[in-house]
């Protein structure tokens, strides 16, 4: 779960923290969100894109762990991208593709 500069495991109610952005900051104020979150890698796994505290820099968050699934990068599926677009824009969703990932 994404909130603020911060990554919980889903389902752990915050218990389990993946990661704390160092030296990031979020954006929208209450709203409290990263500057981009997408797969930007083509991976099928989102990376977020936080601002630095300062403003002179964006980091970027992926993970280090190795995939053994294969799938056309989810930039390349239109919903995704489109869903990609209204967090941008609009109200904050999770993104969804046109297919299931299983």
């Amino acid at each position: 779960m994404l909130d603020q500069t911060k990554i919980d495991k889903y389902g752990t109610s915050g218990d389990t923290r993946l990661l704390t952005g160092s030296g990031v900051a979020s954006n929208n104020g209450t709203k409290a969100t990263p500057a981009l979150s997408a797969d930007l890698f083509g991976d099928w796994r989102e990376e977020v894109v936080w601002r630095t505290s300062d403003n002179r820099a964006l980091r970027i968050y992926s993970t280090p762990h190795q995939t053994d699934r294969r799938i056309t990068t989810l930039m390349h599926d239109t919903m995704y991208r489109v869903a990609i677009a209204w967090q941008n824009t609009a109200y904050n969703q999770p993104p969804h593709p046109s297919f299931a990932i299983g």
